[in-house]
């Protein structure tokens, strides 16, 4: 027998070295893939909502607690908060709890101090409109928007509509 006799297929090499190239390209994909996948689940941010911090805290409704709740304006805007943090999520049994808190917190003290701000935040979009100043009116109409709130906290609010 000579040596053309016993000689290896032609091509079979080449199949290898293709398919182990292929495996490698594939593994290499997966890994950045999965890299890629894990970085995109932990920088999710939930949908812009006005007033409403992107984090981890406004997703999970965290009631009012230490300063926030001896003062009665920054109590009620953390609820506020939570509302609408409950609303982007359809959270209905956090916002009927919220809810409840808002009506409980809705004291005429309350009030006055929401009435206040509202109207000095008025006075100041006015001003801001008047001397043509279009990006502290634009500030100004989304401390307003935050003050009051979703459509759910409009309902106990007179001078928000």
């Amino acid at each position: 027998m000579d040596a053309i006799g016993v000689a290896a297929r032609p091509g079979f090499g080449r199949i290898r070295i293709v398919s182990t190239v292929t495996g490698a390209v594939v593994a290499l994909g997966l890994v950045v893939g999965l890299a890629v996948g894990i970085a995109a689940i932990r920088s999710t941010a939930a949908p812009a909502v006005p007033g409403v911090p992107v984090t981890p805290a406004a997703r999970m409704h965290v009631p009012a607690s230490g300063a926030a709740a001896t003062n009665g304006l920054a109590a009620y805007q953390r609820l506020v908060d939570n509302i609408a943090a409950a609303e982007t999520w359809s959270d209905h049994r956090a916002l009927i709890r919220y809810s409840g808190k808002l009506n409980a917190m809705l004291d005429a003290g309350t009030l006055a101090a929401v009435a206040k701000e509202h109207a000095r935040l008025e006075a100041t979009l006015a001003a801001a409109n008047e001397n043509g100043d279009h990006r502290k009116a634009r500030s100004i109409e989304q401390q307003l928007d935050a003050l009051c709130g979703t459509k759910t906290v409009q309902a106990y609010l007179t001078f928000c509509h």
